[in-house]
């Protein structure tokens, strides 16, 4: 499409240009079991033929962090999750729209939905994009409710 810049993913298994994005799973041919990132041999069969399939654009938070340290442009805190997608995948995401200052386990098995985040242009004008997960709007209302305010005294 003219004018339209180029796009790159930063990781292999995010279709970043898709519409709508979407992951995508390396299916073993042999066994049908799903990877996200790229494998040279199926660790259930041992075949090494893979399809890549669209996966769920949505899932469920099973795990979650708040990140207080921070490197270079990054800034901190930020909520560092694992969604489970459905179909035996599990991915590792942050989760934004939600305080990481009043975030708490009210959030797990809470549905999220997949939304893209651009991280900037390079000097060839090739936008980063990358991936993360927000509260389902339907139940935003419900787990602002349950989250405490403030930050604990062990941070």
């Amino acid at each position: 499409m003219p004018g339209r810049s180029a796009v790159a993913p930063v990781v292999r298994y995010f279709a970043a240009d898709a519409e709508p994005p979407h992951l995508l799973a390396e299916v073993c041919d042999g066994c049908g079991a799903r990877y996200l990132e790229r494998r040279n041999g199926c660790g259930r069969c041992g075949a090494t033929s893979f399809s890549r399939l669209p996966v769920a654009g949505s899932g469920t938070v099973s795990a979650y962090t708040v990140v207080w340290r921070d490197g270079p442009g990054i800034e901190t805190p930020f909520v560092s999750c694992i969604v489970d997608v459905g179909e035996g995948l599990a991915v590792k995401s942050n989760l934004v729209g939600i305080d990481p200052t009043a975030v708490d386990p009210a959030v797990l098995d809470e549905p999220v939905d997949l939304v893209v985040t651009d991280l900037g242009l390079d000097a060839d004008g090739t936008m980063a994009r990358s991936f993360a997960f927000a509260l389902r709007a339907s139940h935003t209302e419900g787990a602002r409710g349950r989250r405490r305010s403030g930050c604990s005294a062990s941070q």
